[in-house]
């Protein structure tokens, strides 16, 4: 009896962890990722970095689901190590700042005339400074994670 409310306490624990990190951190995600056009090219940028319910650097690779599901070309892609199982035929030329999935701070507005989109993980004070940038339309406007249309 004893280890199976054990159990019952770990899978509650977790379940009610996992719910959170999905209403909480991934908030304004799937609105997000619904609202890129197919072929786009997106940036990513994670200005949060860590998550009080997740250890690491959880949202790192998250703007990669564009690549996957909506076939974005992204600002970094694991293809561009040539050692996995997909790879790009030549190599890319990167013409932004490097760096940007691990140091989104480290944005310049020059950057994004590579992009057609910024996928972004942010508090409301780090939107508030990318909706300062006359480049950038706001497409969603709650949640943790916001997009924003690049203008020419």
């Amino acid at each position: 009896m004893a280890a199976l409310t054990i159990a019952a306490a770990f899978f509650l624990v977790t379940t009610i962890a996992w719910h959170t990190f999905a209403t909480k951190d991934l908030s304004g995600f799937r609105e997000s990722l619904k609202n890129i056009p197919l072929s786009s090219r997106v940036l990513g940028l994670d200005f949060l970095k860590s998550s009080e319910i997740i250890k690491g650097r959880p949202f790192l690779q998250l703007f990669a689901y564009a690549q996957v599901f909506k076939a974005c070309e992204l600002n970094f892609s694991f293809a561009e190590h040539y050692s996995g199982l997909v790879a790009y035929k030549a190599k890319r030329e990167i013409s932004w700042t490097s760096g940007l999935e691990w140091f989104g701070e480290k944005v310049k507005s020059t950057d994004y005339a590579y992009f057609d989109y910024v996928l972004a993980n942010g508090d409301d004070k780090d939107h508030a400074s990318l909706s300062s940038f006359c480049e950038l339309s706001p497409i969603t406007d709650s949640g943790r994670w916001r997009l924003y249309k690049v203008g020419r």
